[in-house]
This record gives C-alpha cells, sequence and structure tokens, in this order.
C-alpha cells in the first residue's frame, strides 16, 4: 500500500501526456502538471524577500528526437503561488526555455530519461491594486522521470 501511494503522488507532482513514440525523426508532445515548493529567498518571511506558500504549476515541451535517444526542444511553464500573509497577493512566475532529454531504454514499457533545460524566468506580483514585475532572469533544470507506455503513441 504504502508503495502505491508515493507512485499516486509522484504521478501527481509530475507527469506527462500525450508523448509521442521516442524514435529518431519523431516529435514529442508533453504537458506537466504539479505541486510547486518555494524554497530559499522565495520562501523566507524576511522582508523584502518571497513570501510564497506552495503552489502550482503548469507547462509543457514540445521536442524533435535528433537521435534514437535524445531530443531537443522548447518549453513553456507556469507556477503560481499564494502569498504567507494576503490571500490577495499572488506570486507568479513563467519560465521559457530549451529542453534537452535522454531515454535510457526506449521501446521498454517504462522508459526512463534525463531531462535538462535552459531559459528565462520572469517573477511578477500581483496585489489588488498593482502589480510589480522584475528583471528577468536565467533558470537552469534537470530531472529524472520515467513514462509508462499506455499506447505506443501515448505516454503517462
Amino acid at each position: 500500500m504504502r508503495r502505491l501511494t508515493i507512485f499516486i503522488v509522484l504521478l501527481f507532482f509530475c507527469y506527462n501526456f500525450c508523448q509521442a513514440q521516442g524514435y529518431k525523426n519523431q516529435i514529442a508532445i508533453s504537458g506537466l502538471g504539479g505541486l510547486g515548493i518555494p524554497a530559499g529567498d522565495f520562501a523566507s518571511d524576511v522582508p523584502g524577500k518571497g513570501n510564497a506558500k506552495t503552489g502550482y504549476g503548469l507547462g509543457g515541451s514540445v521536442e524533435y528526437f535528433v537521435k534514437e535517444q535524445f531530443s531537443l526542444g522548447a518549453s513553456l511553464v507556469y507556477n503560481s503561488f499564494d502569498d504567507k500573509d494576503s490571500s490577495n497577493t499572488k506570486n507568479r512566475l513563467l519560465v521559457y526555455g530549451l529542453v534537452g532529454k535522454y531515454i535510457f531504454n526506449p521501446g521498454s514499457e517504462v522508459e526512463t530519461y534525463l531531462k535538462v533545460g535552459i531559459g528565462l524566468v520572469k517573477f511578477t506580483i500581483e496585489k489588488p491594486d498593482s502589480t510589480f514585475s522584475f528583471d528577468t532572469k536565467t533558470s537552469f533544470s534537470g530531472g529524472l522521470g520515467f513514462m509508462y507506455k499506455l499506447t505506443p503513441n501515448l505516454r503517462l
């Protein structure tokens, strides 16, 4: 039961859908969504720093497989976090950039992959009476994941 619970929680945090079969010269369309957990200055209680609560993120990517196991593409992710002190204040992040994915075992029922990205992030704080936008910054991302084969052209 514990393993099933952990598996379901992991699927909630990050999932891929509409994943085209990942082979050379194929296009993959991926979607993601889940829980956003602020860290560092973004979650700090210190005045002048971030004051974000746990939020959510939605996004996706379009990738082209240049080799049998390797794809390159573009991604776009939107994150929203409420403020710890005010329910009327929203912290928003828009992240866009380039991604690369390497699939370790293409064609198997459960494919595992490594994904890395570089991009730009735009941070905005929206209050009822004003909106503050901050300079666009460089962002880096990376992670390990897996895709379960539902049909020949659809992965979860």
